[in-house]
């Protein structure tokens, strides 16, 4: 939900800790679909409220 009405399709949403988090696996090649570094980004996506698919 963003500004009171659900996001959709194309819209454009600036989350910067989801951009520095993509930016970490840019600079460092990291594996992100396990270990301690997927664990980090889902405890401070929930931390936030965030919705992470």
């Amino acid at each position: 939900v963003k500004d009171g009405r659900y996001v959709k399709e194309n819209d454009r949403i600036y989350n910067p800790l989801l951009k520095n988090f993509l930016q970490e696996i840019a600079d460092n090649g990291i594996d992100i679909y396990s270990g301690e570094v997927a664990k980090k980004f889902v405890k401070k996506m929930g931390e936030k409220n965030g919705l992470v698919t």
